[in-house]
């Protein structure tokens, strides 16, 4: 299965990223459903929405990861692409190379994640900028004034030991993991 799924990465890399970031956004917001909202019957538009904002995200964290950040990170530590965190040789860590690639992600992979996920949701649900607005005064103002608490830790353990086709897979699970946490604080107000 793995073999089957890293070949259509291969051979599509957008598409079936984008697939497969709809499949996270939507199963989380259905688990969300049946889990925190305790729904009898769910809201397939929300579901089919959150699945759209997946697949139009999904590109995003896949420059991130294959072209933004290891360029970003040649300019500022002049390193070549390729030099690993993790150095199976001496059996050492680089944790200058570590540090860079966590702040990056902070200071703005993550607030881009957010945007793009907000401004697109609330369009397509409310069909309205208003909401855009009332989205970005409250819940991702919260969210970027509390992300420390979760994102460094995903962060960290996702360059530490995701294999590289699969980082910008397991930020998406963070961040859609983070957005359920918000939408939660925020349902039970």
């Amino acid at each position: 299965m793995i073999n089957i799924y890293k070949n259509c990465l291969n051979k599509y890399p957008y598409l079936t990223r984008m697939f497969t970031s709809g499949l996270i956004l939507s199963a989380a917001d259905f688990t969300y459903q049946t889990f925190f909202e305790k729904r009898e019957t769910y809201d397939f538009k929300r579901i089919g929405i959150n699945y759209t904002v997946g697949f139009i995200a999904a590109p995003w964290l896949f420059v991130w990861f294959n072209k933004i950040q290891p360029q970003t990170l040649k300019f500022l530590l002049g390193k070549p692409l390729n030099t690993p965190i993790y150095d199976k040789m001496t059996k050492k860590i680089s944790y200058d190379r570590l540090f860079a690639k966590m702040l990056l992600d902070y200071f703005i992979c993550f607030p881009v994640m957010q945007l793009i996920y907000h401004v697109n949701f609330n369009i397509l649900y409310n069909n309205n900028l208003e909401s855009i607005y009332n989205a970005f005064e409250t819940k991702v103002t919260f969210s970027l004034q509390n992300y420390h608490q979760a994102w460094p830790v995903a962060s960290c353990l996702i360059h530490l030991f995701v294999p590289a086709y699969l980082k910008a897979i397991c930020a998406n699970i963070s961040g859609t993991t983070w957005n359920n946490y918000v939408n939660y604080l925020f349902s039970s107000k």
